[in-house]
């Protein structure tokens, strides 16, 4: 009866396989299948209590068969957590409950990284490295590479093993740069890098372990590009300073920084993540795409992407975020509204109450247009900031004011300026302060323009060389040489018909020299680039600067060596203007309110000592009493935290 059984498997709960063999006669096409399977479950009725199965898995194997009440239980829905209890106090009292009520933010701040590095094309200043961390790490790199003869390369005069540091900031995303220190290891025998050149280095985070050293991570940057040292240092008086130097724009991510908001404790929830990722999406989503920036990852995590707005101020950003209300309905929005309007128009409550109104949206820009037209400055500045990053364009002249008028607010404005996009009224107003006699006014409205649209034909510029960007501005303003220490190298001349004065002899790096002594024309310069084997390079330009920066890059010349010959010639009274470095407008002055028109008029001014003339700062320290209406610090208010 069981000579031609045909073989059926069938799986248990533990794993285990049965197989069992079933008589021809159950598997007869003249059987029913009802008699079929109650022969089966006869023989498992028997083997049960021998082996763990389930009936699950035997219903799984068997249609009709298995734990119906199991099945429904796994479909089930998992019901949805219910909304804390402080919160529905809130609610039922009318309150307003904000993201940051709920939430607060995470990664807000930079990160340190860390890496070791070669600089190279040095001019006889290099040195071999004492046997360390540093040495074994760059000679580990350099065999990765197989680069010939790695110890002679470590060893030659021409190159330095240093130590690469960098500060990542918070959001930054892959590609975006930063710039990175770069100094030589204690006790190094190198003399000088001015000239060289940071090999491709990779960064990690700077961590150490238990023991305090040094532990390599996932590489999360890299770094490369001209040593920058400081252009007034020399190996006499500085040696230290010549030891040390960066690479401006040198370190490019390969990892994004995301900005997260972390719930509470005692609001972590689900629906609560959800409903903030919500409203959060609800007022900022990607331009193009309508795709929302929020995501919540888990009940505790809410992942943010930067709106572009405010790629350029985060910590604003962070607090606007902060600011969206949760549970609100279009009639209390109204109440918010009025309520808030009235606030707009105080000076000491206008800073809370337009991040608040920003954090609406548009349905608040008919709220802060009524404070554009207050007799109160500062009622108008913070008005006209929140509208600017609402892109609405009547914010633009009162900007500009502020710019011209209001150094306290200044830095503040200019940010506000760069973020209103294809603007015509912001472009027009900061094209005029292109031509202000103040440094930082001038070159703050030429970042901004940059900020807004690098192709704006007013200030476009160029790559001299691959090395550094170059720009001359067209201004009725006096004529300005501007460089910048951090960020990106860059060069603006404010004119484009600046000369250099008098004779002179400059060096452009450690191997270009710029004169006018060789030629008998007083306008004609020679720039000459020395070389190993003897044969120098020459070119000859006229005393322009302009033609002059231009010959030295031609010649081989880069940034940190057109740096040097600027400072060289202002040192020594040749070049006819101002040259200045980073005049950015700062935050933190002091801004001093008047509470009321009467009082500015009776009110007469303190006389001040030399040292309070010299340090405006001066008499902050002695009255900054924040029950005293009349002083605080604009940095209290800064519109970009």
């Amino acid at each position: 009866m069981f000579s031609d059984a045909k073989p059926y498997s069938v799986r248990n709960g533990s794993g285990f396989t049965f197989r069992a063999e079933l008589p021809v006669f159950f598997q007869g096409n003249l059987m029913s299948r009802a008699v079929t399977r109650i022969g089966i479950v006869l023989v498992f009725s028997v083997l049960v209590p021998c082996f763990p199965f389930r009936m699950e898995s035997v219903g799984s194997a068997f249609p009709g068969f298995g734990s119906k009440e199991k099945k429904d239980k796994d479909t089930q829905k998992k019901p949805r957590d219910p909304i804390p209890e402080n919160v529905l106090t809130d609610l039922e009292a009318g309150n307003t409950i904000f993201v940051g009520d709920h939430a607060f933010m995470a990664y807000t701040h930079p990160v340190h990284v860390i890496g070791f590095g070669l600089v190279t094309g040095l001019p006889g200043t290099g040195n071999d490295e004492r046997p360390g961390l540093p040495r074994s790490m760059v000679l580990r790199d350099l065999q990765k590479r197989d680069v010939r003869k790695p110890r002679e390369v470590i060893a030659s005069t021409s190159t330095a093993v240093v130590v690469v540091r960098g500060i990542m900031r918070e959001g930054i995303g892959i590609g975006e740069s930063f710039d990175v220190k770069i100094e030589c290891p204690p006790d190094s025998d190198v003399i000088g890098l001015r000239g060289g050149w940071l090999t491709k280095t990779a960064l990690t985070y700077a961590e150490t372990g238990e023991d305090g050293a040094f532990k390599t991570g996932k590489t999360v940057a890299y770094a490369e590009g001209p040593v920058l040292i400081n252009p007034t240092a020399n190996e006499r008086d500085d040696p230290a300073e010549m030891t040390r130097g960066k690479v401006l724009g040198g370190g490019v991510a390969t990892d994004s920084r995301y900005l997260c908001l972390v719930l509470k404790p005692e609001s972590e929830s689900e629906m609560i993540a959800a409903r903030i990722a919500q409203e959060i999406n609800h007022r900022f989503f990607i331009p193009g795409s309508k795709k929302g920036i929020a995501s919540a990852k888990t009940e505790q995590l809410i992942e943010l992407q930067i709106h572009p707005t405010y790629k350029n101020n985060i910590p604003r950003f962070t607090r606007i975020v902060q600011a969206i209300a949760l549970y609100d309905n279009p009639q209390k929005l109204l109440e918010r509204l009025e309520v808030l309007k009235g606030k707009l128009h105080v000076p000491q409550t206008s800073a809370d109450a337009s991040f608040q109104l920003e954090a609406i949206g548009l349905k608040a820009i008919p709220v802060l247009k009524t404070g554009l037209e207050s007799k109160d400055e500062e009622v108008r500045f913070y008005s006209a900031v929140a509208l600017a990053y609402l892109n609405e364009t009547s914010a633009a002249d009162i900007l500009g004011e502020i710019v011209r008028d209001v150094p306290e607010f200044r830095v503040f404005a200019l940010d506000a300026l760069s973020t209103m996009r294809n603007d015509f009224g912001a472009e027009r107003v900061l094209r005029a302060l292109l031509h202000e006699n103040s440094a930082e006014t001038r070159y703050g409205a030429f970042r901004s323009l940059w900020l807004r649209n690098e192709r704006d034909p007013v200030i476009r510029g160029e790559n001299l060389g691959g090395h550094f960007n170059y720009h001359g501005i067209v201004t009725h303003g006096p004529a300005l040489v501007h460089t910048t220490d951090n960020r990106r190298p860059e060069i603006v001349l404010f004119s484009t018909d600046i000369r250099l004065q008098g004779k002179f002899i400059l060096d452009a790096g450690p191997y270009i020299l710029v004169n006018n002594h060789r030629s008998a024309d007083p306008d004609t310069v020679v720039i000459t680039r020395l070389v190993s084997d003897g044969v120098n390079e020459e070119r000859r330009v006229t005393t322009r600067l302009d033609d002059i920066i231009r010959g030295v890059v031609t010649l081989g010349g880069t940034y940190p060596d057109v740096i040097q010959l600027l400072h060289q010639a202002q040192d020594r009274g040749h070049l006819p203007c101002k040259l200045e470095t980073d005049k950015l407008p700062e935050s933190g002055r002091v801004y001093r309110r008047l509470p009321d028109k009467e009082e500015e008029k009776t009110e007469a001014k303190p006389k001040l000592t030399f040292r309070e003339a010299v340090n405006p700062m001066t008499w902050f320290e002695k009255n900054n009493d924040k029950k005293n209406p009349s002083y605080y610090n604009a940095a209290d208010n800064d519109p970009r935290q």
